[in-house]
């Protein structure tokens, strides 16, 4: 859920060509609180490792890929 002040949004994103994934403390149920999306444009990573989206509060998951979707927005 994305909050905008008085509004909520339920997105469902899709990533592409992941690598390099990590997934920590593994349960039944995986709660991710909120995540960040860093270009890696910059530091003239490979193509294919595009962004870096990783777990902010508690490192839970984190992994590159090369591009993004966007599927919905509710």
């Amino acid at each position: 859920m994305l909050k905008n002040y008085l509004q909520e949004f339920k997105v469902c994103i899709k990533f592409y060509n992941v690598s390099k994934f990590k997934l920590d403390e593994v349960s039944k149920v995986i709660c991710i609180s909120g995540f960040d999306i860093e270009s890696m444009k910059e530091r003239g990573w490979d193509r294919s490792q595009k962004y870096h989206v990783f777990d902010y509060e508690n490192d839970t998951i984190e992994f590159f890929c090369e591009s993004i979707e966007v599927v919905s927005v509710e």
